[in-house]
């Protein structure tokens, strides 16, 4: 087994030669559902507070980090790297703010608008973990897209007999 950084190993089989003893799952949000033998309930959107727990205290289910995320959903490392603006110029900030106001009024939203700080402030560093997990909850994978879409593009060229 190696170690790398943001990557957790699976729970792994233990006991008598390394057969998986039977394992129960429960969460404070479960209440629903019945801990069965050697089945994990699915996560839900509030076991982020309170993970759910396996065997008692022993294992403990682990948040995914976003670039797990970014990965399950086939993404590289670095889809998200140097999206930072140091210096935005003025036409950049006001371009922002008029995107700002515009997704308000679409989405209703009777807000005051960003100044030019928040702005200057949100294009040094765009990225966050939250917004990273609300996209790749609504995502849909990216080698499952480009199958379909190469299927399309394969029939289409077909010739119609």
């Amino acid at each position: 087994m190696s170690i790398e950084e943001e990557i957790e190993p699976p729970i792994v089989a233990r006991g008598v030669n390394a057969t998986a003893v039977p394992v129960y799952s429960t969460s404070n949000n479960s209440h629903h559902t019945i801990a069965e033998k050697d089945l994990a309930n699915t996560l839900v959107a509030t076991d982020y507070k309170d993970p759910p727990v396996v065997n008692d205290t022993e294992y403990i289910v682990r948040r995914l980090t976003p670039t797990e995320c970014a990965r399950l959903q086939g993404f590289p490392d670095w889809w998200c790297s140097d999206l930072g603006t140091e210096n935005p110029t003025d036409e950049e900030i006001k371009n922002w703010q008029n995107i700002f106001d515009e997704y308000n009024k679409a989405v209703g939203k009777n807000v005051k608008p960003k100044s030019e700080k928040q702005i200057i402030k949100w294009l040094k560093n765009p990225h966050s973990d939250s917004e990273g997990y609300k996209m790749w909850r609504n995502g849909v994978s990216l080698p499952i897209v480009c199958f379909v879409l190469s299927g399309i593009v394969y029939y289409s060229q077909l010739s119609v007999q």
